[in-house]
């Protein structure tokens, strides 16, 4: 409950803003309205809890964050506080306290910018130093685990293999293929292995959009900074369209980087798959069809042909099936015969003394007369 409570109180804080601005805005413009004497420090109380909180936030993470993020979480915090004084300055300024120019109550907003720019170079130089890092498992097994087991390794050696290397997945379909006039060695090998994994080309698309986005922003962001500082001093006659265009600018070329991001993007592997899936079918079905045409592009003379190889076939067969029948019944003759012998054997054992032998006789002259006359028709076969 306390949870979902502090969540609805800082969205209403974000929501509260504008709307005070807006409304304070309106009210000066029309000279009515409860909010036309309101000081501007009143209409950013939400800010001021808003923005106080996020100092404190990142104040307090710095010490816990790791060593390598802690330079980027101090460069955040100074940020949030040269805004958060850059607002302040504005407050004093709008509502008389002031008289200092705009050139000067803006120079907090010129130190954010540059934090800015500095945390993005951080970025980039993280990027880097992790795209330097990323080796393959064949790489770590053979150079630097050296026939040794992951388990193996204790804590701290297994704390540097981390901050030293950074293992990527390669494709077991992966091929490494050769420029002209280069020669591939191990080291070349293990080079386009990193380049083919996901993490590389990841790390290779964030890398480029921040050195575009920073290049955007340090030329359009310090034009539309001057001309803004010049409009608000009156230094300058022309209008707000003229000085807002390096932000029509500098959105536009985002947005149709991301259009063209969109339309015309790069295929990713299971596109790849399914369109290979589906050039197979359809190489199947090309198939079938030629066999279809070219069936029914046989000449009589073909279909001659065909047929009489077929009646050749059959004769083929029919001559095996005569020379294996002998051999069948010879088979068969031999069978019956071991079946007689083995009953005048169990003749001999049954013993004639025993109550009901001449029922038994019976049974076995019987089953003689039944061998006998199976014996001349096997042989006639």
């Amino acid at each position: 409950t306390r949870l979902v409570g502090l969540v609805t109180l800082l969205i209403l804080l974000i929501l509260l803003q504008p709307i005070l601005i807006c409304a304070k805005i309106n009210q000066d413009l029309e000279n009515r309205g409860s909010l036309q004497d309101a000081s501007w420090a009143v209409i950013f109380i939400p800010y001021w809890i808003f923005g106080a909180l996020v100092m404190i936030l990142t104040a307090s993470l710095v010490p816990f964050a790791p060593p390598a993020d802690r330079p980027s979480l101090a460069i955040l915090g100074a940020e949030q506080l040269c805004w958060y004084l850059a607002v302040i300055f504005l407050c004093l300024r709008w509502d008389g306290t002031w008289t200092n120019s705009y050139r000067q109550i803006m120079v907090p907003v010129y130190i954010a910018v540059t934090l800015r720019w500095a945390q993005t170079l951080v970025t980039l130089r993280r990027v880097r130093l992790d795209v330097q890092r990323m080796v393959t498992m064949d790489y770590l097994e053979a150079n630097v685990l050296k026939g040794k087991s992951v388990e193996d390794l204790d804590e701290e050696e297994l704390k540097d293999l981390q901050t030293n290397y950074l293992v990527v997945t390669v494709s077991p379909e992966f091929e490494p293929y050769a420029v002209e006039g280069e020669e591939l060695n191990e080291a070349k090998i293990e080079e386009k292995k990193v380049e083919s994994s996901p993490e590389f080309e990841a790390a290779t698309e964030m890398y480029n959009q921040m050195v575009g986005g920073l290049a955007c922003f340090i030329v359009f962001g310090t034009i539309f900074l001057v001309l803004l500082t010049q409009k608000l001093d009156n230094k300058i006659a022309s209008s707000w369209w003229v000085v807002f265009i390096p932000v029509w600018v500098e959105r536009g070329i985002r947005w149709l980087r991301n259009l063209y991001g969109c339309v015309c993007g790069t295929v990713t592997g299971e596109e790849i798959i399914v369109h290979m899936s589906n050039a197979q079918a359809e190489g199947e079905v090309n198939n079938e069809s030629n066999q279809d045409d070219k069936d029914a592009e046989d000449t009589p003379a073909d279909i001659e042909n065909k047929g009489t190889g077929s009646k050749q076939e059959e004769k083929a067969a029919v001559k095996e099936e005569s020379l294996a029948k002998p051999e069948k019944a010879k088979e068969e003759a031999e069978n019956l015969e071991s079946a007689a012998k083995e009953k005048e054997e169990n003749k001999e054992v049954l013993p004639s003394e025993q109550a009901g032998g001449e029922d038994i006789s019976k049974v076995s002259e019987k089953r003689e007369k039944d061998a006998q006359s199976n014996v001349p028709s096997a042989e006639k076969k």
